[in-house]
């Protein structure tokens, strides 16, 4: 007997948590997606690295190609603050992952990504964006995170309150 279809409005499941690729695999993917590695994969080389198209960041090409373990690794590398960084277009990495990688992109906005830039695109071309919001509320997820529900909270209503004032429709 066949699966039942998942219902067409169904939000997201949640995420599964990823887990950093290694140095090695980092470097491997660098080579077949991008070209050679810089330095040695130096955090502060990566930082410096642009690609030629658009000059954007390593974060673009990762939302481009969506994967989740190098997501991780440049997080371990302390690279986060790059990840709202636009390209000669404009461009975040967010808005290459929203339209392509519902997983990255989800990740993305877990870790800091701006849905601000998304909701600029939205305004621009006047198509509607919901907003899927999950913020992973287990006793495990707190503890990895070191949130308190207090934090939780803030987070939850920070969420709803941007969508809200953006004009976003949204669901938990």
């Amino acid at each position: 007997m066949a699966a039942a279809a998942p219902e067409a409005n169904a939000p997201p499941q949640p995420l599964q948590p990823s887990i950093a690729c290694s140095n090695e695999e980092m470097e491997s993917w660098w080579r077949d997606k991008i070209g050679d590695p810089p330095h040695g994969l130096n955090p502060d080389a990566i930082r410096a690295w642009r690609a030629n198209q658009f000059n954007g960041t390593v974060w673009h090409k990762v939302a481009y190609y969506g994967d989740l373990g190098v997501c991780e690794w440049l997080k371990s590398q302390g690279l986060l603050d790059m990840i709202n960084l636009r390209n000669e277009g404009g461009w975040t990495p967010l808005h290459l992952a929203a339209g392509d990688d519902d997983a990255c992109a989800r990740w993305m906005m877990g870790n800091g990504a701006d849905i601000n830039a998304v909701a600029d695109i939205a305004d621009a071309t006047g198509q509607p964006i919901t907003v899927y919001a999950f913020l992973g509320s287990s006793p495990i997820r707190l503890f990895t995170e070191d949130w308190s529900v207090d934090t939780l909270l803030k987070r939850t209503k920070d969420a709803a309150m941007l969508c809200e004032k953006r004009g976003l429709p949204m669901t938990f």
